[in-house]
């Protein structure tokens, strides 16, 4: 072989593996997670709302309201670094309710329950005080999370304690709540999915999942995102399991993912 040959092979193969590298840092970089963190204030209060994105985008985006529940943060990081999307989620020092100050005054209310007048009034009530001037505040910060999740199908993460919330309350003090309900005998009745979309459950009750569907006529407007959405014709999933959970909670998220692909189901 003459030496041009040879100069002419070792630069196809010099130029080959730039490529190649070129190709595997660009992938790379396109897989790392991306943060960016809103600050909102209440009152005087800093909250801050951290959004992590991967690609590829999807059209579903990971929510937890409850920074008390870190199987349910986990379990979003984990779907996200497998599947790409986004992540919304509230920082707030690993505590269910958010307290804030107004007017030198405390004020406190659980997240999920501020999407309506009706249920940041209960709220606020049913942790200290309530007052016209502080609903608004906290309707300004409701309207601020649903900003950020527009024109998105949501699934939402949440977790419980062992026999406090299931889905058989759904046949008994939730029974108004559910327009139909599915139980499987051999799952964990703290381990369930919720949901505003018929498709969802009429699919989630041929795979034997436990599986609430929600009425959206009888469900009480406690000012929970599932009731808004419901009424505002937007699909929403709450994948609910006891803390700790960990793998059931990700095992039913992927079965949600992989459901809410279907055309039918997410649109």
């Amino acid at each position: 072989m003459s030496s041009r040959l040879i100069k002419g092979y070792f630069k196809i193969v010099l130029q080959l593996l730039l490529l190649f590298f070129t190709v595997s840092v660009i992938t790379s970089c396109a897989k790392k997670d991306v943060t960016s963190v809103k600050t909102i204030f209440i009152g005087s209060t800093e909250i801050r709302v951290e959004l992590i994105s991967r690609s590829p985008a999807r059209e579903h985006i990971f929510l937890q309201l409850h920074d008390n529940e870190q199987t349910s943060a986990i379990t979003a990081h984990r779907m996200v670094q497998a599947s790409g999307g986004s992540f919304l989620r509230i920082e707030n020092n690993h505590l269910r309710n958010i307290t804030f100050r107004l007017d030198n005054a405390l004020y406190a209310f659980d997240p999920n329950r501020i999407f309506s007048s009706p249920g940041i009034k209960k709220t606020l009530e049913e942790n200290g005080q309530y007052d016209e001037a502080v609903e608004e505040e906290v309707n300004r910060f409701a309207d601020s999370l649903l900003s950020m999740l527009r024109d998105k199908v949501i699934v939402a993460l949440h977790n419980n304690s062992n026999g406090r919330y299931s889905v058989r309350k759904y046949l008994d003090d939730l029974k108004s709540n559910a327009a139909a309900v599915h139980i499987n005998e051999v799952m964990d009745e703290d381990d369930f999915i919720y949901t505003t979309s018929n498709e969802l459950f009429i699919a989630l009750r041929h795979l034997n999942i436990n599986v609430v569907l929600q009425d959206h006529e009888q469900v009480e407007d406690d000012g929970s995102l599932s009731v808004y959405c419901g009424r505002n014709q937007i699909v929403y999933v709450n994948v609910e399991t006891e803390h700790g959970h960990e793998e059931e909670q990700y095992r039913l998220t992927k079965v949600v993912l992989n459901l809410l692909s279907r055309p039918l189901i997410n649109k």
